[in-house]
């Protein structure tokens, strides 16, 4: 049909009301967009020449479509015929690969009887195996509906429905196991006829051509309307209307049931993520709860008052020793040494897994192409660049690790006046007297130098200075003031 474009791309609208086959062949590709490519395949060995023209096609979003019913594609008419301006994915080049496999395959078919009597015997134990397995699951649901009809008698009791339940449910699981073991079988003499099937091929050294055709971008467009079944033809009646629908309604359960095991699988994934941050969340909880409980017991001392400098020495840690007071200054409970987290490398472990999977995709494509052909070697040289890249990203792990901190010492400038941890009479001196003329505990750490807000008013309350507001004892000394040098 597109025989006569050659290989420059173009874009065309296929009728799909042309085609001649049943109109279900056509209908996925109503309203649809894709690409497709035909080439002319030949197959050359010593006795004969083998030709035919094979198709690899694919939808806009690069889903591969099967080589059968893309050939009903070439079966529709075409319009619009213009120039394409993009460029034909890189997947038809694959698809056109295995259509190469598939050329040599049929050809050992046709012309080696020996593989055509092993492909015969091999459906026939399919057969076998898949009728066997239909009786016994037939057998089965014999039963199942004999004991739900029995279940539904009214005289039974509560205990005897259960017992109808359970055995209906084990009747179910048999059933359930003579399925996938059916289909395990089935495998298994596929996989060996195919082994087998390689053996008997002929042993010729054949050379395969494959020379692209055309290449079209594809928009499927057309009713796809079945004729009415119901309307008499030749004198005939028409059908029932619930044999017509039933495949139509058949699609349409199965679409809605699908939706709704997509519904309860993100429901679920949602629910499980939701528990995950609760469990989380509780166990942060748990252990802030118990390192508190932990403080108190710690800190509890029925014998001392709360504000007591020897209580808040008893509830020092104990691996960090405390230095003897002096006569005016009591010292506070060291600060704590924090563990950091390792350093984080969330970033470089997500690139690595991207990598591998990458690299993963690239044996699995790479495993089509042969050997010393021009896509082989690229896919060498693909697969070597991201082994490259991955040993890179393993060599910055190892190295974050190693220069990863092993603790944090938090600053002592908060909890000690002076690195010695001792105050000179001086400056308890200037304390006092700044304390008294209602200066504020940050102004006074900047007059004594270096020395934080709550130091100040930690040592103010060990010396027992009134801890009343700054406000009060300012205005108290403006009035003091005033009295002393009024007349």
């Amino acid at each position: 049909m597109l025989e006569e474009f050659r290989q420059a791309p173009l874009c065309m609208e296929l009728d799909l009301d042309t085609y001649e086959g049943h109109w279900s062949h056509v209908v996925r590709f109503r309203g649809e967009n894709g690409w497709l490519l035909g080439a002319e395949a030949t197959l050359e060995s010593a006795t004969e020449i083998y030709r035919t023209v094979i198709v690899a096609a694919c939808d806009e979003w690069e889903n591969p479509i099967p080589a059968f019913q893309a050939a009903n594609l070439l079966k529709c008419s075409w319009s619009d015929l213009g120039p394409c301006f993009e460029h034909p994915p890189e997947l038809l080049d694959e698809l056109l690969c295995e259509e190469e496999g598939q050329v040599y395959a049929r050809w050992q078919r046709e012309t080696n009887s020996a593989l055509q009597r092993h492909l015969i015997a091999t459906d026939e134990r399919v057969a076998a195996v898949e009728a066997r397995a239909r009786m016994a699951t037939d057998r089965l649901m014999r039963q199942i509906n004999d004991l739900r009809r029995r279940r539904r008698f009214p005289e039974l009791t509560i205990e005897a429905r259960s017992i109808f339940d359970k055995l209906i449910a084990d009747l179910d699981a048999e059933s359930d196991a003579i399925f996938e073991d059916s289909r395990a079988e089935v495998a298994q003499i596929r996989s060996n006829a195919t082994r087998s099937e390689e053996a008997l091929w002929r042993r010729e050294e054949v050379i395969i051509e494959v020379e692209p055709i055309f290449v079209v971008r594809w928009h499927g467009v057309g009713a796809i309307r079945p004729r009415n079944p119901l309307a008499p033809e030749h004198g005939a009646g028409g059908a029932s209307l619930r044999r017509v629908q039933g495949r139509e309604l058949r699609l349409h359960e199965e679409r809605r049931a699908k939706e709704a095991r997509e519904r309860a699988r993100l429901v679920e994934q949602a629910r499980k993520k939701a528990e995950a941050e609760a469990a989380a969340q509780k166990e942060r909880e748990q252990l802030a709860l118990a390192s508190e409980e932990s403080a108190s017991q710690n800190s509890s001392r029925n014998d001392l008052p709360k504000a007591s400098p020897v209580l808040q020495k008893l509830a020092a840690p104990a691996t960090h020793p405390t230095p003897e007071p002096s006569e005016t200054f009591t010292q506070s409970a060291p600060p704590p040494i924090i563990e950091p987290s390792p350093p984080t490398n969330g970033k470089i472990v997500a690139e690595r897994d991207m990598l591998m999977d990458m690299l993963a995709a690239l044996d699995a494509k790479g495993q089509r192409f042969f050997s010393g052909s021009p896509k082989f070697r690229r896919y060498q040289e693909q697969r070597a660049d991201l082994l490259r890249r991955i040993a890179s990203l393993d060599g910055s792990t190892a190295s974050l690790v190693e220069a990863s901190p092993q603790s944090v010492e938090l600053s002592h400038t908060d909890l000690e006046a002076t690195p010695s941890g001792a105050w000179p009479a001086e400056r308890v001196a200037l304390l006092q007297k700044l304390w008294t003329q209602g200066a504020s505990a940050a102004d006074i750490g900047k007059q004594l130098g270096g020395v934080s807000r709550n130091a100040v008013i930690g040592k103010a309350k060990r010396l027992g200075l009134p801890m009343q507001s700054q406000a009060e004892l300012s205005a108290r000394h403006t009035l003091e003031n005033g009295l002393t040098i009024a007349p």
